[in-house]
């Protein structure tokens, strides 16, 4: 996939992408000397626990892997592979 910014002249494109159905959770990729990654969600990294009166979070964390596919995210943009 290929995204391209006009105004910076800048392209780059995703190296890898993670997805459920139809819809894609994660994109990773380099751009220049550095990486990226999109999450498109915020509840795999749901742990279950809020400190906020009337909200409730669910503990995705520990479903379907979402704990692993963080951390290994979080290594790949501190310079590891995936």
């Amino acid at each position: 996939m290929q995204i391209g910014i006009e105004r910076g002249k800048l392209n780059f494109s995703i190296r890898r992408a993670w997805q459920t159905g139809l819809n894609i959770i994660l994109a990773t990729s380099r751009l220049g000397g550095g990486r990226i990654a999109a999450l498109s969600d915020s509840s795999p990294a749901d742990d279950g626990t809020t400190s906020t009166p009337g909200r409730r979070l669910y503990d995705n964390w520990n479903k379907a892997n979402n704990g692993r596919l963080l951390l290994n995210v979080t290594e790949f943009l501190a310079g590891g592979e995936l």
